[in-house]
């Protein structure tokens, strides 16, 4: 008919938002390219706050396996893994790896840029624990 073909491109639903050089690596590997990956830096900040997954899922208005399944994602943008699974009464911990990125995002170029992605925003502190990232 004369309509010229559109590319079919790759398939992947990404979004390829490039941001400031200023940001660290490790951040720009979790966001650039991605679709949503603020959202997912935020909720592993906010997550990271609760003793547990399932704690940190139902504050922020999840289904664990959905908030799982997002830090998984944020693991593999990242290449690392970011925290340890609580344990009988020890609760979930940052691995190095996920210590590094929570002080990257606290660094001024990033305060509050993650917090305003989630759902539950006043949920991101955790409970009662305001900015603890460090056990």
């Amino acid at each position: 008919m004369g309509f010229p073909l559109r590319d079919s491109g790759d398939g992947r639903r990404e979004m390829h938002t490039p941001i400031d050089a200023a940001h660290s690596p490790i951040v720009r590997a979790a966001v650039e390219g991605t679709l949503h990956g603020w959202q997912r830096l935020s909720r592993f900040q906010a997550a990271i706050a609760y003793p547990t997954m399932k704690a940190a899922a139902t504050a922020l208005g999840l289904h664990v396996t959905a908030l799982t399944v997002e830090i998984q994602r944020l693991e593999s943008d990242t290449s690392g893994r970011l925290y340890h699974r609580a344990v009988h009464a020890k609760p979930q911990r940052p691995t190095r790896h996920g210590q590094t990125l929570l002080a990257d995002l606290e660094e001024p170029w990033h305060r509050g840029r993650p917090a305003r992605c989630h759902r539950a925003g006043a949920a991101a502190a955790g409970p009662g624990r305001a900015g603890h990232h460090s056990r």
